[in-house]
């Protein structure tokens, strides 16, 4: 597949998770599941912009031990848009600030 020199930027409720590090609670992924989710980003050369902010961007509203919390909530982009816009950069808020 040729690569597009154009700027792409995406940002949604992805439902997916890279590593197990980025999930609290419930049971973890299964490796396979990881890869096939990074493997995509890569062959759409696509990478994590990060976010600065509270660690994870979803809870599932359980306490204590049925508690889960994940990094859903992803923005990616390519080199090029990264090139346009270098000093972007993500805050992950509140829900009650937003």
């Amino acid at each position: 597949m040729p690569h597009s020199c154009l700027p792409w930027l995406i940002g949604d409720d992805l439902n997916e998770i890279l590593y197990n590090y980025e999930k609290q609670g419930g049971p973890q992924k299964s490796q396979a599941v990881l890869e096939v989710f990074k493997t995509t980003l890569e062959a759409c050369d696509l990478y994590d912009l990060g976010y600065s902010g509270h660690k994870f961007t979803w809870w599932n509203g359980q306490s204590r031990d049925a508690s889960v919390e994940e990094i859903l909530d992803w923005f990616c982009a390519s080199s090029e848009w990264s090139a346009l816009f270098p000093l972007a950069k993500l805050m992950h808020i509140d829900n009650d600030m937003s």
